[in-house]
């Protein structure tokens, strides 16, 4: 089976029976240095219920009425703090749509922010 070409700020969800704690996530893996068929792990932002606030300084509010590209059925956080880098193939090979440019940029913002860059 050919490498997933995953394109960053896209929603992907994960595969049935998945070990992971959370169902969707938010794809940061850049193809900047490195072509798409290489990427065999995909560093993700997780998506969450929360109850939390837009100013919350670890969490971006991903709401689909808002954003309605992304096919989530509900309002999720993508919760910065629990960024992870992982294998592929704990993905569905199918983009749920991309996040849009609010949220791309709050999540730029305080990925900078908890990574201190």
């Amino acid at each position: 089976m050919p490498p997933i070409q995953f394109k960053s700020y896209h929603v992907y969800e994960s595969v049935p029976n998945s070990p992971l704690p959370d169902h969707f996530f938010i794809s940061i893996t850049s193809a900047t240095y490195v072509s798409r068929q290489e990427i065999q792990q995909i560093t993700v932002v997780p998506l969450r219920d929360s109850q939390t606030t837009y100013d919350h300084p670890l969490s971006v509010i991903v709401d689909p009425i808002t954003n309605p590209e992304v096919e989530i059925i509900r309002t999720l956080s993508a919760y910065v703090g629990g960024i992870q880098t992982l294998p592929d193939h704990l993905f569905i090979p199918h983009s749920q749509g991309e996040v849009s440019e609010r949220v791309k940029k709050e999540l730029k913002r305080k990925l900078n922010g908890w990574l201190d860059l």
